[in-house]
């Protein structure tokens, strides 16, 4: 199953272009729990992806929220 695709330009380097993708996969899912990954991007900080698992229930409960407010307006209209 594909959670997310980032396509780039050319000149953009894969292990800048895992970056991007994991941000936006971080942003969609709040949390991210294991990562495939073949060794070109070995380059991708480890403490970069380490720190996307978030520690911060607060943080965590409002993005939550958000999403559910953002179906039920959805929905609504």
């Amino acid at each position: 199953m594909v959670l997310g695709v980032k396509v780039t330009p050319p000149s953009v380097q894969d292990r800048e272009g895992a970056v991007l993708l994991l941000a936006s996969l971080y942003l969609l899912f709040g949390r991210l729990q294991i990562i495939w990954a073949d060794g070109g991007y070995a380059g991708v900080s480890v403490a970069w992806i380490k720190a996307l698992r978030p520690d911060h229930s607060e943080s965590h409960t409002c993005v939550c929220m958000s999403r559910l407010m953002l179906k039920r307006l959805a929905k609504d209209g």
